[in-house]
């Protein structure tokens, strides 16, 4: 009997070798904001800069917080708030503090100084305010409507003719304002001895549009309106 032996190879089949995911890297936590302070209330735009971060929570130091990376916050009363971002990666974690300060806002805007750049030197037929020469200009702030009463008047510029513009008014004593939501008034006058005197112009103002942004309680403002251009210089107090 012939016995035969077959020889069989058998071949390992090799699994893939398992890949570890790639290390986590260390999270740095870094914050911009815009403005740089400010009056209250104040809103503030948050930036993160950080690098390598996934999750973030802001601590606004005023009691508040947000986990949005790009946060907007309005701090509402004034003082020093430690702002401090914490950003993670995984079971990595970093964070960055730094301090913001926010002014207590002013009350009270004093008016020191008007200054004329454009007015109208034609009424509104196309003749001058006086038959043979230029205006014998005045000005004035009027209160509020409606009353709209003489608070302050300047002495007369005779005979004013359009090349000595800009004219100034320096008040003597500043005029205070508190109620920023009110209109006031200044009114450009011509003087007559014979008539009564004319209204050349108005412009109007107000202080609320200057109390907040990036550039509150300015020292100047200036308003056009109708034919005149105002510039009011402010000292503003509390």
């Amino acid at each position: 009997m012939m016995i035969i032996f077959s020889s069989f190879q058998f071949s390992s089949c090799s699994e893939d070798p398992i890949v570890p995911p790639p290390a986590k890297k260390q999270p740095t936590a870094a914050f911009t904001w815009d403005p740089n302070g400010g009056y209250a209330p104040c809103a503030i735009q948050f930036t993160s800069t950080s690098q390598n971060a996934v999750d973030f929570t802001w601590d606004f130091g005023d009691g508040t917080s947000s986990i949005a990376e790009n946060p907007s916050h309005t701090y509402n009363f004034p003082g020093t708030y430690t702002v401090t971002l914490k950003v993670k990666n995984g079971d990595l974690q970093n964070q960055r503090s730094s301090q913001i300060t926010i002014q207590r806002p002013f009350t009270k805007a004093n008016l020191t100084k008007v200054v004329i750049t454009k007015m109208p030197f034609l009424d509104g037929t196309g003749a001058g305010w006086d038959p043979f020469d230029g205006p014998d200009l005045f000005i004035q702030l009027l209160s509020p409507n409606p009353d709209n009463s003489v608070l302050l008047e300047s002495g007369q510029i005779a005979n004013l003719l359009s090349s000595q513009l800009p004219v100034t008014w320096n008040l003597t004593s500043p005029y205070s304002i508190t109620n920023f939501a009110d209109f006031y008034f200044i009114q450009l006058m011509d003087y007559d001895a014979i008539d009564a005197d004319d209204e050349i112009d108005y412009v109007s103002f107000k202080l609320d549009p200057y109390t907040t942004g990036t550039d509150a309680f300015p020292a100047t403002i200036t308003k056009s309106q109708n034919g005149s251009t105002v510039t009011l210089h402010f000292n503003w107090t509390y």
